[in-house]
């Protein structure tokens, strides 16, 4: 029998208590091979059980000497030396196991006890409570530390105290059954509840966190941490008016919590209530000046607010004190690259990225770089971290179906088509159809109800559907936004057959009759403002007081087509502007585009419809922001997606005088003849 079989059939014997075969077999091995280790290491072992110390210890000291970095060896010297009162030793032996195998939870425990047994009761504590969080079904560990500290094992308090040092080891899913065993003793404890949520949450698990919190609230309606605790779940879910009245009540009984101030203001930036949130910003740092998240919020709320050489100073102020902190690196990127400072602005969003790998902001802002820079190739793949995004990731499709790939089988195969995001989304990345519908695919294509009828003009389309009707069978999907990744879309290669959409027929017929009525004039349609809901609104949108110089150019009639709650401003337009509002007869964007296409020229700020006139190859000047939405590219008076285009840029974050200066100059030019309407 070969030595390793013979040291399984010792140690088989050796456990069933058989220890005078046991000991035969270890010595047979030794006498043929006296340096086995394994084989003094176990003999001294069973020379301990047999309540010989002395020998035992010498046995392990000598396969120590052979095999020095075996922890098992040292962690049962420890034990030897124990029994034999050597205390010191012993936990020296325990501190040489340990530091061979720092996550040994057996080291970790014995260690303890040797520590505990020597005085060193703190010390013992930090040992158990390490054992337990790498194995917390180890029993001893758990005994070993309830009983230091005075508990008794089937307690709640016990229980919920071992609940709560997994959760602050970072074993939340651990925590959750030690907390579930504490209620089952005490269902009572509002603390444990507000506990067992916090675990929950951090497992993900956050429709049961919110429930354990409520419970917590209930039973102790002024515990102001689960108070918190619910009402930032209450914010997150986006019911802020609970949120805020919770968070008020919270800081009620705890004034002096900086923590609550700024989540306060956090709800009340979300509800739009920017002075509010600063105050209470600005009352979390009186009490806590170096409070780094609430540096950070502050300067979210300068970024709302567009002060952003302030909200810079902010996120500052957080790197300052904790330059760890990627969530204000990558914050300072955006408010950097708002100043145009691009090049900074990507350092910060690379080392954000590296800083929190987890973090779904940086690399998705470093896609959007990209994009604006017109790094095609690096920005497409990185567009699709959107459906990480969690505005974006409501609209993903989890469809079972492969995403469309070319270099698979294409031809012959139902595609789904989604579109996702915004109406100017779709409007641009529809184009991508016929492409589809050229390899041999048959299109489905699903949108928004109101763009519908006017999908319906896209050249190899095979049925469009509305968003809430079922879906028929398809083999391949893909969303319109992913589709130029899929065709490896540059600059050189956007698709521009243009127009690729069309207004019908009938109802371009219904309004050239209506425009036939107006004097002849040249016909311009003016959009002033976009969706106030769009995270960047307050930066790309106008009023029409804003195009009141307009009225003194001669030979244009002048036509709303703005739509939404901006649009009531066409009731009152500037002196001397005849305008126009037909736009209670726009019903969908089929009407809007037959209505375009009886306009000369089209004046927007960034729009849906912006991106409608130039698909329906019409004249469309666009003012842009300073900082343009990607798409925009830089620098530039024109637009790849869309020739028909006539871009005016802010040279000044937030101040639109010389584009609309520009503008103006252009609208007389060509009034007058002297100027085309192509950029």
């Amino acid at each position: 029998m070969s030595v390793s079989n013979l040291i399984a059939r010792a140690i088989e014997l050796h456990r069933a208590g058989d220890l005078l075969q046991a000991e035969s077999l270890y010595r047979g091995i030794l006498q043929k091979q006296p340096e086995h280790a394994d084989a003094l290491h176990l003999l001294g072992m069973l020379r301990h059980a047999d309540g010989d110390p002395r020998d035992a210890e010498r046995l392990i000291r000598r396969a120590i000497s052979i095999q020095p970095n075996q922890p098992v060896y040292h962690s049962n010297l420890g034990i030897v030396l124990a029994a034999a009162g050597k205390l010191t030793e012993a936990t020296d032996a325990y501190r040489r196991a340990r530091d061979l195998d720092p996550r040994s939870a057996l080291a970790l425990n014995n260690l303890g006890v040797a520590l505990h047994a020597a005085g060193s009761t703190e010390e013992a504590v930090d040992c158990f409570k390490r054992a337990v969080i790498l194995q917390p079904d180890y029993p001893d560990a758990q005994q070993n530390l309830l009983r230091l500290r005075n508990l008794e094992t089937e307690t709640a308090e016990a229980h919920h105290a071992i609940g709560n040092l997994l959760q602050d080891g970072g074993k939340s899913a651990d925590a959750i059954g030690f907390y579930r065993n504490a209620l089952a003793l005490n269902p009572a404890s509002a603390a444990t509840w507000n506990n067992l949520g916090n675990a929950l949450f951090a497992a993900g698990e956050t429709e049961q966190a919110f429930d354990c919190y409520e419970k917590a609230v209930k039973l102790k309606p002024d515990f102001s941490e689960a108070c918190n605790n619910l009402a930032n779940l209450l914010a997150e879910s986006g019911r802020l008016a609970e949120a805020i009245a919770l968070y008020v009540r919270a800081i009620e009984l705890q004034p002096d919590f900086p923590d609550l101030l700024s989540n306060l203001g956090n709800a009340l930036r979300e509800a739009g209530q920017l002075q509010p949130a600063m105050d209470c910003y600005n009352r979390a740092l009186a009490l806590d000046p170096d409070h780094v998240k609430t540096h950070n919020n502050l300067g979210n709320a300068y970024c709302e607010l567009g002060e952003w050489p302030k909200a810079i100073e902010s996120y500052r102020r957080a790197i300052a004190i904790d330059p760890n902190f990627g969530e204000a690196i990558n914050n300072l990127g955006t408010a950097m690259e708002e100043l145009g400072q691009r090049a900074e602005a990507m350092a910060c969003y690379q080392t954000a990225a590296q800083l929190a790998p987890n973090s779904v902001s940086p690399p998705w802002n470093i896609a959007l770089l990209q994009l604006l820079l017109g790094d095609y190739e690096n920005g497409w793949p990185g567009y699709e971290h959107r459906w990480r995004q969690k505005k974006q990731c409501k609209s993903f499709r989890n469809f079972p179906q492969p995403l469309l790939n070319l270099s698979g089988p294409v031809r012959g195969k139902r595609v789904l088509l989604h579109a996702e995001q915004g109406f100017g989304d779709a409007l641009q990345f529809c184009r991508y159809v016929p492409m589809v519908a050229d390899l041999g695919a048959e299109v489905i294509l699903e949108c928004p109800p109101s763009l519908v009828r006017l999908f319906r003009s896209l050249k190899g389309v095979g049925s469009v559907i509305a968003r809430a009707e079922s879906v028929p069978c398809f083999e391949l999907q893909c969303p319109l936004m992913s589709l130029p990744m899929v065709f490896a879309t540059t600059l050189k290669s956007i698709p521009v057959d243009l127009p690729y959409l069309h207004a019908e027929p009938a109802d371009i017929q219904r309004w050239r009759s209506r425009f036939a009525t107006e004097p002849v004039a040249l016909r311009v349609g003016l959009i002033w403002a976009g969706d106030s809901k769009h995270q960047k609104d307050r930066h790309r949108s106008l009023t029409l007081s804003d195009f009141a110089p307009l009225a003194r150019v001669p030979g244009i009639g002048f036509y709303s087509v703005q739509v939404g709650k901006h649009s009531v401003q066409a009731k009152s337009p500037p002196a001397g502007m005849q305008l126009i509002d037909w736009t209670a007869d726009l019903q969908d964007f089929a009407d809007t585009a037959a209505m375009i296409s009886q306009l000369d020229l089209v004046i927007t700020v960034d729009t849906a419809v912006a991106h409608l006139t130039g698909a329906l190859g019409k004249p469309v000047w666009i003012l842009i922001p300073f900082q343009p939405d990607w798409r925009w590219l830089l620098d530039r008076t024109d637009s790849p997606w869309y020739p028909s285009a006539r871009l005016f840029r802010q040279s000044v974050p937030g101040q639109w005088e010389q584009a609309l200066e520009e503008l103006i100059r252009a609208v007389r030019d060509f009034a007058s003849g002297s100027d085309s309407l192509r950029p």
